[in-house]
């Protein structure tokens, strides 16, 4: 009755059975279904050990083994069940649901995965690969080190596009053709203003792909690197630029404005948390029609007085001197030397001293027209008699009575 209700063939059923008969395993299996099974796993041989956890589920009915209501299939008629299985190139899950409802055999499901596996036309027509986690991009310890780019067509007008790693600074120039040597020719336009960058990062255009192109790499020495064919994703910097660089054209028609402001203000503008492309790139804002905030990093500085000692810096040079009073200009005073000469010069050029400092008259000091730098040489008798006439109009201060002694000292002593 149970081979009646079997769901395969009698001609099949038939060649099941001759061949039951001619398998040495399944006769081994049958003489142990008859007799009983040994206590433990280890008694049995090791071509059957296999039905171990399935043996009290196995019978033999006319010649034939079951697991259940399912044909133990011989080892020599297994190829064949895998072809009956994947009629149809079914997937792998359906062909193992169709095999356990008749089948089976130990390592049956596995049998059936690796069969599928291996099918060449269910390869060919298999579902794309799955999406691969995002790989973050490798952010360059320098500006214009390493660079995107790519040429996008708008309102029928092709442009090159240029993105730095770093600083994400964008530069679009217009293209006449699409030949390599006006791309060529822009990128040397581009590349004479920032610089050469170590690296360069674009698709797998005809443009960047050609003889000229690589020759261009080599004389210009830099690293050129494509992204994968069809591939998009992996020059997303460039990409991702020319998106937006897109949006700044199509707003800029509907709005009627100029699309150069909208690129340096887009420049200008800093991201989150981080300076504007700018500021990372040179280090400084662009001049634009906003106001530019120059007094953020300032302070104001101590207003001078008349007879403050000050040291006025001149280069590297520094000397001293006496302010002597303000200049018409704003933040300027006029600054004697030591020799009597006045000087102009503006705030940020002088370092005002301490009034107690050393007394000039301790020795001639005077400015060197020609070497710019402070001498110092025994007064002589003129000197002496002038310094005398200055003491004497001066203000009975402590150090210019002091300066008087030792001038007088001086005299007497030559």
């Amino acid at each position: 009755m149970i081979v009646e209700n079997i769901p395969i063939s009698n001609d099949k059923l038939s060649i099941v059975k001759k061949e039951t008969k001619c398998d040495p395993q399944f006769n081994i299996l049958i003489d142990y279904l008859n007799k009983g099974w040994p206590h433990h796993k280890c008694q049995l041989p090791n071509e059957i050990k296999s039905y171990w956890s399935v043996k009290n589920d196995l019978f033999v009915v006319d010649g034939v083994l079951f697991k259940d209501n399912l044909v133990l299939i011989p080892k020599k008629m297994r190829n064949e069940m895998l072809k009956l299985i994947h009629e149809g190139h079914l997937g792998i899950d359906r062909c193992k649901r169709r095999a356990r409802q008749v089948i089976f055999w130990p390592g049956m499901t596995r049998d059936i995965e690796m069969y599928v596996k291996r099918c060449v036309t269910c390869k060919e027509h298999s579902n794309s690969p799955s999406k691969e986690p995002l790989m973050p991009i490798h952010i360059p310890e320098l500006p214009w080190h390493k660079v995107g780019s790519d040429i996008f067509e708008f309102k029928n007008k092709h442009f090159l596009l240029l993105v730095d790693y770093y600083s994400n600074f964008v530069e679009v120039c217009k293209l006449n053709d699409l030949t390599s040597n006006t791309v060529i020719q822009r990128m040397k336009e581009i590349f004479s203003r920032y610089g050469i960058p170590s690296e360069l990062m674009t698709d797998n255009g005809t443009q960047f792909s050609s003889r000229e192109f690589k020759n261009f790499t080599k004389i210009w020495g830099f690293n050129h690197i494509t992204s994968s064919p069809n591939y998009a994703q992996s020059n997303g910097k460039s990409e991702r630029a020319v998106q937006t660089v897109k949006k700044l054209l199509k707003k800029s028609i509907l709005s009627n404005s100029d699309f150069n402001l909208a690129l340096l203000n887009y420049r200008n503008t800093p991201r989150d948390g981080l300076s504007s492309p700018a500021q990372l790139l040179m280090g400084r804002t662009l001049r634009c029609q906003l106001p530019i905030n120059y007094d953020k990093h300032c302070k104001s500085l101590p207003i001078l007085k008349k007879g403050d000692n000050v040291i006025t810096i001149n280069g590297k040079n520094r000397n001293k001197g006496i302010v002597v009073g303000h200049a018409i200009a704003p933040r300027s005073y006029i600054v004697q030397s030591k020799l009597g000469r006045q000087y102009r010069r503006n705030r940020r050029h002088l370092i005002k001293c301490e009034n107690d400092v050393k007394s000039p008259y301790d020795g001639n000091i005077y400015e060197d027209a020609d070497c710019n730098r402070m001498n110092f040489e025994t007064p002589t008798q003129e000197m002496l008699t002038e310094n005398e006439k200055c003491l004497k109009s001066a203000s009975p201060l402590p150090q210019v009575r002091q300066a008087k002694k030792i001038a007088k000292r001086r005299i007497e002593y030559n």
